[in-house]
């Protein structure tokens, strides 16, 4: 069926016409083009990208062009844009040239609304939810309303629809002034406040838009008596209403109970108690929500009982106050809070899930919010006890000078006095987030740009994380976001996804077969020497076999038994003091047991694995192997017991005098024990043996001729006379001490001719955005 509609646009409406929509993958654009395809228009679209949204649309017949590159569909009778695109629009401009009319979103969604007997909702927060509530009660009442929403409500099943009722309900936008070009015959103001001031040069210019808004309004008016200028607006208005949690309203909400997921309430209209409510939102910005639903649903006629059961079966927008995993260790939230009221609403609802803490992330949503309500943003993060603040989302606003991240931190701290922390891109904010979290804190995500995706990605985390933690024995170590320079011998690197100690060799068979089943990396570190782990820090699972069950050494005789985990030098140590003969050449080696035979190399290892009768370990199945010596000697020859799986523990032999061979071998600084190098002196901060002597000469021996400069990078340095070795300071980072190395490389290939082959294995990922 098609609307009888007029307009300005040749009554195109009234008919089958071709309407374009640009940036139809927006939450303002995309709602409007399900209307037109359920009235029966030929709509197209452009936008950047392909998302699932309009994939939806597709299948009721938009015909999507990914880009603006000016290259309408052809016999277009009307193009649709919001007013963030600008009149340089390539399809603006070809519209423009072929003299085919334009229209603005919100003057199109006015014309619609004029088939209808409209409800539209305005005010600087909560529209959506209220929006979506309305559309819900009626719904659930049987008047089949047609609705626009600008969010996503899973209980609505779309965020606009078509409906055969008299009634449609419509969320306004007051961002651009458009707003007060509809002619509502019913309005709902929630709040007026200070806000889009990219906009409006202030509060006046804000009320005119409003008053104009409500005088063109036919029928009633439903406002918060709460609110100051929703108040002043509505003042003197005989069509007036007002809801409220103070004594003004005609609705009022008394002995009002929050929740840590839910409010009730005694409804109160005209004074008289009407019932109990219950919501399962938190918060008293969503019992304000509630309350304007409630109050123009009782205008309109509806049944008390049913508006109560429709109330306690709403589930809430997406992206506000969203939860996007709960368990016992963790609760991740995520909220469209992006002005500094919602931020305080939202913060105090967090407060009262009745978490031990309430870590905030939040992504300054436009320049000129951020600078003209600077003073509101300092003091509106009390409700929080660490915030992680990114770069500011520019929205497609030019950034305005000395307007940062950096200022806002400094704003936050000192005027709400909570400890703030930069997190400037994506991937910092998730790193940040998951190293910052202690179970049983609540994490929440505050934004109206893309911050959504890192609560995402931190809500999964944790999500693995808690099945980590119920997976593993009670005594496993499980951490999210570990910082891994402090288990290496460099000092430096990323944070793990997850860090797992596991306490028994079940334990290592379960975290094998969850990374198999998650498709995700699983790295096993050793005892951090000889590595260098990137900036990025290692992605899935990083695995120590360090927890004491798998790093014990015990000595019977001549048999030895050791852990996956154990120190070669501990393997030494523990023979020698049983009295256990054979084993002495370990005690300068660097490394355990289940590094040096699964990706050693060089004299060491193949010695060491001549005392080798067993390995036990666990394959890429997930499945615990015992492999006798005559099994595992082809991979001990040539190196590839590593390609089996994890080393967890091997049964050593005592050899005689004579079958020891290989002549003592000290290895500095090599996990893998394939450093070949003399031993220097050691310490946290000194990374030794870095590169392998070149064959037939002696490293340092041509660097002093080279006589070369000291090479400097940040915090990690060469001394002149030390080519070999790597001094590390302050806040030195990997990406620092790799620079450092590829200068000394790139000095002896091209004064010497020397090829130096790094001695370090570098593992993890780059640090990114």
């Amino acid at each position: 069926m098609h609307a009888r509609l007029t307009g300005r646009w040749t009554g195109c409406l009234s008919r089958r016409a071709r309407i374009h929509l640009v940036g139809v993958a927006g939450s303002g654009v995309g709602p409007l083009a399900r209307l037109l395809l359920l009235l029966g228009h030929q709509v197209s679209g452009s936008d950047r990208r392909r998302t699932p949204a309009v994939a939806d649309l597709e299948e009721l017949g938009l015909r999507f062009s990914c880009g603006h590159d000016g290259d309408l569909p052809e016999g277009v009778d009307l193009l649709v844009y919001s007013s963030a695109v600008g009149e340089d629009n390539p399809e603006r401009k070809v519209a423009a040239a072929h003299g085919i009319p334009t229209a603005r979103r919100a003057d199109l969604l006015q014309e619609l609304c004029r088939a209808k007997q409209s409800i539209v909702v305005a005010g600087m927060h909560g529209k959506t939810t209220t929006t979506a509530l309305l559309a819900h009660i009626l719904l659930r009442s049987g008047w089949e309303p047609s609705y626009y929403v600008g969010g996503e409500a899973p209980v609505l099943g779309a965020n606009s629809d078509w409906g055969r009722g008299d009634y449609m309900i419509v969320e306004g936008d007051e961002s651009d002034g458009t707003l007060a070009s509809f002619e509502p015959n019913y309005a709902v103001l929630l709040n007026v406040e200070e806000e889009h001031l990219d906009f409006y040069p202030g509060m006046e210019a804000i009320c005119s838009v409003f008053e104009t808004f409500l005088n063109r309004c036919s029928e009633k008016i439903i406002y918060c008596a709460d609110d100051r200028y929703a108040s002043k607006l509505c003042a003197g208005r005989n069509n007036a209403v007002g809801y409220g949690l103070g004594p003004d309203g005609r609705y009022r909400a008394e002995g009002l109970k929050l929740g840590p997921f839910e409010s009730t309430f005694l409804l109160v209209a005209g004074g008289v108690p009407l019932g109990e409510i219950r919501i399962p939102l938190p918060g008293r910005q969503n019992v304000q929500n509630a309350l304007a639903g409630i109050a123009l649903s009782l205008e309109l006629g509806l049944p008390f009982a049913d508006i109560g059961a429709a109330m306690a079966a709403f589930r809430g927008v997406k992206r506000r106050f969203e939860v996007l995993f709960a368990g016992p260790s963790f609760l991740v939230v995520d909220d469209y809070a992006h002005h500094p009221t919602e931020i305080r609403a939202t913060l105090a609802a967090a407060r009262g899930a009745g978490r031990k803490r309430v870590v905030a992330l939040f992504q300054p949503h436009r320049y000129s919010r951020a600078h003209g309500l600077e003073k509101e943003f300092a003091t509106a993060f009390a409700g929080a006890d660490l915030v992680l603040v990114t770069d500011i989302y520019g929205a497609g606003e030019k950034p305005i000078e000395g307007v940062n991240s950096e200022r806002l931190v400094r704003t936050i701290a000192e005027g709400s006095g909570v400890r703030v922390l930069s997190a400037r891109t994506a991937a910092e904010a998730k790193r940040t987030a998951a190293a910052s979290l202690r179970p049983g804190d609540l994490f929440l995500a505050m934004g109206a740009g893309d911050v959504h995706r890192v609560a995402r990605a931190l809500a999964e985390q944790c999500s693995l994380y808690e099945e980590l933690q119920r997976s593993l024995s009670s005594s496993a170590v499980v951490a999210m976001g570990e910082c891994l320079a402090g288990h290496t011998a460099a000092g430096v690197g990323g944070p793990a996804e997850f860090w797992c100690e596991p306490a028994s060799r079940e334990d290592v068979c379960r975290l094998v077969k969850i990374a198999r089943r998650e498709k995700i990396p699983l790295t096993v570190l050793g005892a951090g020497a000889g590595i260098l782990i990137l900036d990025g820090g290692i992605r899935g699972i990083c695995l120590s076999l360090r927890h004491p069950s798998l790093s014990r050494v015990v000595v019977d005789g001549d048999r030895v038994e050791a852990g996956g985990g154990a120190l070669l030098a501990q393997v030494a140590a523990e023979t020698a003091r049983q009295g256990t003969e054979g084993f002495d050449f370990l005690a300068d080696a660097a490394g355990t047991v289940g590094a040096l035979l699964a990706q050693g190399a060089g004299r060491l290892r193949e010695r060491f694995a001549s005392h080798v009768e067993e390995i036990v370990l666990v394959d890429g199945e997930g499945e615990l192997r015992t492999l006798s010596r005559g099994e595992s000697e082809p991979w001990l020859k040539d190196g590839r017991t590593g390609n089996l799986g994890i080393v967890v523990g091997v049964r050593l032999r005592m050899l005689s005098r004579e079958k020891e061979k290989a002549p003592l071998l000290r290895v500095a600084g090599s996990d893998s024990g394939s450093g070949e190098g003399r031993v220097r002196e050691k310490s946290d901060r000194w990374l030794d043996g870095v590169f392998r002597n070149p064959e037939g000469a002696d490293l340092e021996e041509i660097w002093t001729r080279l006589g070369p400069d000291p090479i400097v990078v940040n915090g990690a340095s060469v001394d002149p006379s030390l080519p070999n070795r790597v001094r590390l300071r302050g806040e030195a980072k990997t990406a620092d001490v790799l620079a450092v190395l590829e200068e000394v490389r790139e000095r002896l290939r091209k004064k010497a001719g020397v090829e130096l082959a790094c001695n370090l294995a570098i593992v993890g990922e780059k640090e990114h955005s």
